[in-house]
């Protein structure tokens, strides 16, 4: 079941640092990064019950506003999502039993697609960066489970405002359905289809025109 405490809290200012991926073909140089704003938490904490009925395992995804460490970076801003393993609930103070939960992290689809894009050069989805999938430290919240960072760029434009499409012209709206075509179609023709589906993980430019697709990713 989902929850309304947060995990990952005051690490605006933190720098962290990404190992280099040498997988062939995506070749992503090491890079720190600055935290900049916590965006949102989505976190999933289970009760031993829970995990005993099969609804897998307690974690947390929390998504940030994040640069590029060193000077001059300071409008450079890509996104962060800190993906973890958290504690059972009711196990938060209970360190031996905490280390006891530590599990693998199961498939991150989020991350395979934006892999799969990456490598394919999909220009409608905003470019990986860079990306570490790790294990906790001693003093983590659940040593030795997993702790997953992936970082992808922010692309101009902004969430698809449903209401202002419905306020422009005929001949407006026209066009912008015809560059979502254009965009959906590359975007599904890997695989993969956006979850959810709702208008706000269409990246709209009003400038340029652009448009782009993102979301937790799922074939």
């Amino acid at each position: 079941m989902t929850s309304q405490i947060e995990y990952p809290i005051d690490l605006e200012g933190t720098e962290i640092t990404l190992d280099a991926v040498t997988e062939a073909p995506l070749r992503i140089p090491a890079q720190t990064w600055v935290i900049v704003e916590k965006l949102r938490e989505d976190p999933w904490r289970l009760t031993q019950e829970d995990v005993s009925d099969g609804m897998g395992v307690s974690y947390t995804s929390a998504k940030f506003l994040c640069r590029p460490a060193g000077p001059g970076n300071e409008t450079k801003l890509a996104f962060m999502r800190i993906r973890q393993q958290v504690p059972i609930a009711g196990t938060e103070f209970k360190p031996s039993l905490r280390a006891s939960q530590a599990v693998e992290e199961p498939e991150n689809k989020e991350l395979n697609a934006l892999k799969i894009f990456l490598t394919h050069r999909c220009e409608v989805v905003p470019r990986l960066l860079g990306y570490q999938q790790s294990k906790q430290k001693e003093d983590d919240m659940v040593p030795g489970g997993f702790v997953t960072y992936i970082v992808w760029e922010k692309v101009p434009g902004d969430s698809f405002d449903l209401i202002n499409f419905w306020l422009r012209p005929f001949n407006e709206r026209e066009a912008i359905r015809d560059k979502f075509r254009q965009v959906f179609t590359r975007f599904v023709r890997f695989g993969f289809m956006p979850l959810p589906g709702t208008s706000s993980k269409i990246i709209y430019d009003e400038s340029s025109g652009q448009m782009y697709a993102y979301a937790i990713i799922s074939k």
